[in-house]
């Protein structure tokens, strides 16, 4: 059952909240001022919840390995190391600068 209690009724209800929690799986809304600040679930539900979710941090670590070995056997790696980076970066430094000289004339 979902529920919502005063963060006041929560504190001095804390016991007969963690029964229904735990006893009947109650999701209680804690909220202060009319907001929601806080959830209680049980360890259980909490866990259910969490499991098979993966990390933000996991996910583009696992999404750039994948891109990495894309770039391996396609030869992208190979060819990007004969790059001169520098050379690159300057001659795009070079055309910006002058598109912005055009731009204010």
């Amino acid at each position: 059952m979902e529920r919502r209690v005063s963060a006041t009724d929560a504190r001095v209800r804390f016991g007969e909240l963690l029964d229904g929690v735990t006893a009947r799986h109650d999701v209680v809304f804690v909220e202060r001022a009319g907001k929601e600040v806080a959830v209680v679930v049980s360890v259980e539900d909490w866990e259910a919840a969490c499991a098979g979710r993966v990390d933000k941090w996991t996910r583009a670590n696992a999404m750039l390995a994948d891109l990495h070995e894309r770039m391996r056997q396609d030869g992208t790696l190979d060819r990007l190391k004969n790059v001169d980076w520098p050379e690159v970066i300057h001659a795009g430094r070079a055309q910006r600068d002058q598109q912005l000289r055009d731009a204010v004339r």
